[in-house]
């Protein structure tokens, strides 16, 4: 493998997979930093048993799950805290009460995202916000297709339960606008 290469095509979709991950720019590119070290240290495992970026996605998805997990028992904060903008569409025109609703949603979807077994948060977090298709997300966590499918079905339900009782929950204690 030709190091120059390999870290060309896999450092911005690496940088940007951390940067959801940990919300920092300064700590993802630290981190994007040591996945390739820990690559190119054990580049000989890695050599032709799969593609190149799934074994980068796989060290890049565990060292952000420890970097967070090691932040989360210093500070509180929980496994991953990706924006959520990457996963509720943003109208532009909304009124006040429209976009507390949607920040509170958004921040209700951070911490039931938070919630999710590790393995289901990984799945959804891949195939929803990195957009991988389900056989390389199957490489990265050493599972079948079929088990990432049935992982990224358990979170959307899980999820969607979650954020429908909430909506349900403001409905009922929004007054109804007087004419």
């Amino acid at each position: 493998m030709e190091r120059e290469r390999v870290y060309n095509e896999n450092v911005d979709r690496i940088y940007a997979l951390l940067l959801k991950m940990v919300n920092s720019p300064d700590d993802a590119r630290d981190l994007t930093h040591d996945v390739f070290i820990r690559f190119f240290q054990n580049e000989q495992q890695f050599k032709n048993l799969a593609a190149v970026s799934t074994y980068l996605y796989r060290i890049a998805l565990n060292t952000g799950i420890n970097f967070n997990n090691r932040k989360k028992m210093i500070s509180g904060k929980g496994i991953f805290t990706t924006d959520p903008q990457e996963i509720v569409s943003i109208s532009q025109e909304k009124n006040p009460h429209e976009e507390l609703l949607e920040k509170e949603l958004k921040e209700h979807l951070r911490q039931h995202l938070k919630s999710l077994p590790e393995n289901q948060a990984k799945a959804f977090y891949l195939s929803k916000m990195e957009n991988l298709p389900h056989k390389q997300i199957s490489e990265i966590l050493s599972v079948s297709i079929s088990s990432v499918e049935s992982l990224v079905h358990r979170a959307k339900k899980k999820l969607a339960q979650k954020l429908l009782f909430l909506k349900n929950e403001r409905k009922e204690n929004i007054p109804p606008l007087s004419k």
